[in-house]
């Protein structure tokens, strides 16, 4: 939401990117679907679309990613090997 702190972490070596987002509110569920039907997001609210499709481009760029709650905080973890 506007006006919320959020915070990212980048480690690095050379063999993999680690990215940490953290944010107040809910941690995005990740799909379990990698490729979902067109229809599956066209049932939801805009808004819910949106951040749906966002989650999914994010999960599929990165080798793993790991999405939990930790109290208010979402947080959103992406590993990636280079």
């Amino acid at each position: 939401a506007p006006g919320t702190a959020a915070s990212v972490e980048v480690r690095y070596d050379e063999f993999a990117i680690d990215v940490e987002f953290r944010y107040p509110g809910v941690a995005p569920a990740l799909p379990d679907d990698p490729e979902p039907r067109p229809e599956q997001l066209l049932d939801l609210e805009p808004d819910e679309a949106a951040t749906r499709l966002q989650v999914l481009l994010l999960a599929r760029l990165a080798d793993r990613a790991r999405s939990e709650q930790q109290g208010g905080d979402a947080v959103l973890r992406l590993h990636f090997v280079h």
